[in-house]
Protein backbone atom coordinates (compact mmCIF):
# COMPACT_ATOMS: atom_id res chain seq x y z
CA UNK A 1 0.00 0.00 0.00
CA UNK A 2 2.63 2.42 0.99
CA UNK A 3 5.00 1.69 -2.15
CA UNK A 4 1.35 2.17 -4.23
CA UNK A 5 1.40 5.82 -2.59
CA UNK A 6 4.81 6.46 -3.59
CA UNK A 7 4.19 5.56 -6.71
CA UNK A 8 0.78 7.47 -7.11
CA UNK A 9 3.27 10.94 -5.71
CA UNK A 10 6.04 10.31 -8.05
CA UNK A 11 3.53 10.14 -10.93
CA UNK A 12 1.96 13.19 -9.62
CA UNK A 13 5.23 15.09 -9.32
CA UNK A 14 6.14 14.17 -13.33
CA UNK A 15 3.22 15.14 -14.03
CA UNK A 16 3.00 18.65 -12.81
CA UNK A 17 6.76 18.86 -13.89
CA UNK A 18 5.39 18.31 -17.73
CA UNK A 19 2.63 21.03 -17.47
CA UNK A 20 5.38 23.42 -15.63
CA UNK A 21 7.82 22.85 -18.64
CA UNK A 22 4.78 22.88 -21.43
CA UNK A 23 3.46 26.06 -19.63
CA UNK A 24 7.37 27.58 -20.03
CA UNK A 25 7.94 26.57 -23.34
CA UNK A 26 4.74 27.64 -24.70
CA UNK A 27 5.66 31.68 -22.81
CA UNK A 28 8.66 31.36 -24.06
CA UNK A 29 7.46 31.08 -27.64
CA UNK A 30 4.67 33.36 -27.02
CA UNK A 31 7.40 36.08 -25.94
CA UNK A 32 9.14 35.38 -29.42
CA UNK A 33 5.77 35.36 -31.69
CA UNK A 34 4.90 38.89 -29.61
CA UNK A 35 8.09 39.94 -30.78
CA UNK A 36 7.88 39.00 -34.27
CA UNK A 37 4.77 40.37 -34.45
CA UNK A 38 5.54 44.04 -33.53
CA UNK A 39 8.59 44.05 -35.88
CA UNK A 40 6.21 42.74 -38.85
CA UNK A 41 3.02 41.87 -38.80
CA UNK A 42 1.15 39.08 -40.07
CA UNK A 43 -2.27 37.77 -39.29
CA UNK A 44 -1.20 34.08 -39.69
CA UNK A 45 1.08 34.95 -36.43
CA UNK A 46 -1.71 36.78 -34.98
CA UNK A 47 -3.72 34.10 -34.90
CA UNK A 48 -1.10 31.47 -33.96
CA UNK A 49 -0.60 33.94 -31.03
CA UNK A 50 -4.19 33.62 -30.31
CA UNK A 51 -4.05 29.90 -29.97
CA UNK A 52 -1.25 29.79 -27.89
CA UNK A 53 -2.42 32.36 -25.59
CA UNK A 54 -5.96 30.06 -25.18
CA UNK A 55 -3.76 26.97 -24.41
CA UNK A 56 -2.08 28.38 -21.65
CA UNK A 57 -5.66 29.63 -20.24
CA UNK A 58 -6.82 25.68 -20.44
CA UNK A 59 -4.17 24.52 -18.88
CA UNK A 60 -4.66 27.57 -16.04
CA UNK A 61 -8.33 27.18 -15.23
CA UNK A 62 -7.28 23.15 -15.16
CA UNK A 63 -5.06 23.75 -12.55
CA UNK A 64 -7.74 26.52 -10.83
CA UNK A 65 -10.01 23.64 -10.72
CA UNK A 66 -8.02 20.93 -9.52
CA UNK A 67 -7.11 23.06 -6.38
CA UNK A 68 -11.25 24.03 -5.99
CA UNK A 69 -11.99 20.57 -6.17
CA UNK A 70 -8.83 19.62 -3.31
CA UNK A 71 -10.43 22.63 -1.16
CA UNK A 72 -13.70 21.40 -1.57
CA UNK A 73 -12.62 18.02 -0.99
CA UNK A 74 -10.58 19.12 2.21
CA UNK A 75 -13.76 20.47 3.75
CA UNK A 76 -16.19 17.26 2.82
CA UNK A 77 -13.25 14.99 4.85
CA UNK A 78 -13.38 17.29 7.97
CA UNK A 79 -17.06 18.05 7.69
CA UNK A 80 -17.85 16.44 10.93
CA UNK A 81 -14.83 18.28 12.36
CA UNK A 82 -15.03 21.62 10.33
CA UNK A 83 -15.50 23.40 13.71
CA UNK A 84 -11.78 23.79 14.43
CA UNK A 85 -11.04 25.28 11.11
CA UNK A 86 -14.15 27.39 10.98
CA UNK A 87 -13.10 28.99 14.43
CA UNK A 88 -9.96 29.78 13.84
CA UNK A 89 -10.87 31.56 10.61
CA UNK A 90 -13.21 33.68 12.79
CA UNK A 91 -10.62 34.47 15.46
CA UNK A 92 -8.50 35.86 13.08
CA UNK A 93 -11.26 38.05 11.84
CA UNK A 94 -12.10 38.93 15.52
CA UNK A 95 -8.33 40.03 16.15
CA UNK A 96 -8.27 42.30 13.47
CA UNK A 97 -10.99 44.45 14.32
CA UNK A 98 -10.75 44.08 17.66
CA UNK A 99 -9.69 47.27 19.62
CA UNK A 100 -7.13 46.21 22.27
CA UNK A 101 -5.89 49.56 23.14
CA UNK A 102 -6.62 53.46 23.03
CA UNK A 103 -5.91 56.47 24.09
CA UNK A 104 -8.47 59.40 26.25
CA UNK A 105 -8.18 62.90 25.43
CA UNK A 106 -5.63 62.82 28.23
CA UNK A 107 -3.15 61.02 26.26
CA UNK A 108 -3.73 57.67 28.28
CA UNK A 109 -3.66 54.55 27.09
CA UNK A 110 -6.74 51.96 28.13
CA UNK A 111 -6.80 48.32 27.86
CA UNK A 112 -10.03 47.37 29.73
CA UNK A 113 -13.02 46.64 26.99
CA UNK A 114 -15.48 48.60 29.34
CA UNK A 115 -13.21 52.08 29.09
CA UNK A 116 -12.60 51.32 25.49
CA UNK A 117 -16.68 51.48 24.77
CA UNK A 118 -17.02 54.67 27.07
CA UNK A 119 -14.20 56.77 25.48
CA UNK A 120 -15.34 55.36 22.02
CA UNK A 121 -19.04 56.24 23.07
CA UNK A 122 -18.06 59.83 24.07
CA UNK A 123 -15.68 60.58 21.40
CA UNK A 124 -19.10 60.02 19.08
CA UNK A 125 -20.83 61.90 21.29
CA UNK A 126 -19.27 64.66 21.09
CA UNK A 127 -18.99 64.57 17.46
CA UNK A 128 -22.21 64.68 16.60
CA UNK A 129 -23.80 66.90 19.79
CA UNK A 130 -25.54 69.82 18.79
CA UNK A 131 -23.11 72.71 18.92
CA UNK A 132 -25.33 75.88 19.55
CA UNK A 133 -22.82 77.41 21.50
CA UNK A 134 -21.54 80.30 18.91
CA UNK A 135 -25.19 81.63 17.37
CA UNK A 136 -24.03 84.97 17.50
CA UNK A 137 -20.84 84.31 15.62
CA UNK A 138 -22.89 82.08 13.40
CA UNK A 139 -25.16 84.55 12.13
CA UNK A 140 -22.25 87.34 11.45
CA UNK A 141 -20.39 84.72 9.03
CA UNK A 142 -23.63 84.02 7.06
CA UNK A 143 -24.90 87.59 7.05
CA UNK A 144 -21.32 88.55 6.25
CA UNK A 145 -20.62 86.91 3.16
CA UNK A 146 -23.35 86.54 0.18
CA UNK A 147 -25.21 83.05 -0.25
CA UNK A 148 -26.77 82.41 -3.55
CA UNK A 149 -30.73 81.75 -2.80
CA UNK A 150 -33.14 80.05 -4.88
CA UNK A 151 -36.04 81.62 -7.14
CA UNK A 152 -39.16 80.16 -6.57
CA UNK A 153 -38.66 78.57 -10.15
CA UNK A 154 -35.51 77.10 -9.09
Amino acid sequence: KAVLRGKYIALQAYFKRLEKAQVQNLTAHLKELEAEQQECPKPSRRREIVKIRAEINNIETKETIEQIHETKSWFFEKVSKIDKPLARLIKKKRESIQIDKIMNENGVSRTNPSEIQAIIREYYEKLYANKLDNLEEMDKFLNAHSLPKLKKKE
